[in-house]
């Protein structure tokens, strides 16, 4: 699984041209990692019970990703099926059923989500109070700035961290 997600960091990296011995070295590796990978589900829905083995979700999880690397082993001329090939860099997560260390670190992760969100939804609330206070005191003077809420919005996200290097023109100069 680690060799296939350096050898897919590769591709991304080198970016092949059609026909190049590269893309035919990796078009090989990608065959094998394939079945390979094909093979050892097989193994595993054969090994398990059937309906043990479907009540997993990591395991749905791996049918997808090995299904659709299948369908775009055998169709490549598919429109789309290029696409799709992009999940075959979604075989690490496999790693997450393997390793329980990294399924805690996963599991902790999304715990963590829940509470992240509501304090982003909080940081959006006050933003928006202040946006709203801004374009009411601000829009006839600096309109590129505070012309409308969405503006406004967009020119106080900038100005949170101080560190505006994406910021044209910094709101500290311009109201100085």
């Amino acid at each position: 699984i680690t060799t296939n997600f350096f050898v897919n960091i590769a591709e991304a990296e080198i970016l092949p041209e059609d026909g190049s011995p590269e893309k035919r070295v990796l078009e090989v590796l990608d065959r094998i990692f394939t079945f390979t990978f094909a093979t050892e589900l097989a193994v595993n829905m054969f090994g398990t019970l059937f309906l043990e083995f479907f009540s997993d979700a990591w395991n749905w999880f791996d049918t997808l990703v090995v299904a659709i690397s299948l369908l775009s082993v055998f169709s490549a001329g598919i429109p789309g099926v290029s696409v799709l090939r992009l999940l075959r860099a979604f075989r690490v997560f496999r790693l997450f059923k393997r390793i329980p260390s990294l399924r805690q670190i996963l599991i902790a992760i999304n715990q963590s989500v829940p509470p992240m969100l509501n304090a982003f939804a909080l940081v959006c609330l006050v933003t928006s109070i202040y946006a709203i206070m801004a374009v009411t005191f601000f829009r006839t003077h600096w309109p590129e700035l505070f012309g409308d809420f969405f503006t406004t919005m967009f020119t106080m996200f900038q100005e949170t961290p101080r560190s505006r290097p994406w910021c044209p023109t910094p709101c500290v100069y311009v109201l100085d």
